[in-house]
This record gives C-alpha cells, structure tokens and sequence, in this order.
C-alpha cells in the first residue's frame, strides 16, 4: 500500500477538496424498498429511521462538481483527461451506479472509471489504477467522494470531495498562474505540488 502512495506521488501536480452541500432527507415510501440490501448487510432494525444524502434539486452530486471539472477539463486538455471516480458506501438503487449520475452531471462519456473504496487497500489498488491510466491518458482526475449516502437519521455526511490531478510529464502541465484558463473557485482549496 505505501509503495503504490509513493510511487502515485511522484505523478501528482494538483490536489485539494471541493466544498459540497449535501443534505439528509427521509426516505419516500417507494425507496422503502430498494433500502432492503443496505438493511441486510448492517443488519438494521425494520424500525430504523433511515435517510439519504441529496443535494440541490435532489440531485445525487453537488452542482458545483460541474464548473469544477470544466475548468479542469479546459485546463488539462479535455481529449488527454481521464476522470476516476472513487466513491463508498451504498445507494439507494443498486441496478443505476451512482457514476451514471455524475457522468450525467459532468456531461462526461468516455475515459472515465469508477472504483468503490472502503478501506486502504482499495484506496491504495485506486492509487495504482491511476498511474495505470497514466499510460493511455496525459492527465487523470481522481475525485474521492466520501458520502455515505444512506445512513440512519442525522448521521454525520462529510462535506467535501477530494481531488487529485496525475500528470503523465510534468513538464507539460499548465500553472495556474500561466494557464488562461480561469483560476480555480474561491471556494475550492487547492494544494499544488
């Protein structure tokens, strides 16, 4: 695991977390059922008050993933860029992953993968698939979604995605500073490297 975090450093040139606003809300009658996987695997009581984590328009992804892969996009150089997905935890319908949603959002259709990470060892297999990528792609996005998205009443939901940037040459990567793309959000927190 520590040799695929070092070996994966060595590639990073941008990384940081996105603020996001997700927000619990009960369960509708219909989701009663598609819940039932989730109750089976954590062995929940029939009366558990379960919610869900949503965000704006009852979106399953913040809005604000868009403009940042945009801009991402635009500064990577779209038709290079790969985009990983790592997300945790169950949804609420198991037969329509949650990256369909996010590729909706995102207007995405091609490299891009998704991995769900529960654990360091995934974390780690996820490192190395991005340098996989390296190999095909100049660039790869990893954003690192930790939302639980169903959970029981008022748990706690984290309020940030992470992001990291790979670079195949780093000598081929924009600064921000010299890029005539728009810098990055105020509401981004970026840690360049």
């Amino acid at each position: 695991m520590i040799a695929a975090a070092i070996s994966a450093e060595k590639f990073v040139v941008l990384r940081g977390t996105l603020p996001v606003s997700p927000q619990w809300r009960d369960l509708t009658e219909a989701e009663w059922d598609l819940v039932q996987p989730w109750r089976d695997c954590f062995q929940t009581e029939e009366t558990a008050v379960l919610q869900t984590v949503v965000f704006a328009e009852n979106s399953p992804h913040d809005a604000s993933l868009r403009d940042f892969v945009e801009h991402i996009k635009t500064q990577y150089k779209a038709r290079e860029l790969a985009v990983l997905y790592l997300h945790r935890g169950h949804q609420l319908d198991i037969r329509s992953p949650i990256l369909q949603w996010l590729l909706n959002l995102l207007d995405l259709n091609r490299n891009v993968f998704a991995i769900r990470v529960e654990d360091e060892r995934a974390a780690a297999d996820a490192l190395s698939m991005a340098c996989a990528l390296l190999g095909t792609h100049s660039n790869v996005l990893v954003l690192k979604d930790d939302l639980e998205r169903i959970g029981l009443r008022d748990g706690r939901v984290s309020n940030e995605v992470g992001y990291t940037v790979l670079a195949r040459d780093r000598r081929d990567v924009p600064t921000l500073r010299e890029s005539p793309a728009p810098s990055l959000p105020t509401h981004v927190r970026e840690m360049s490297h």
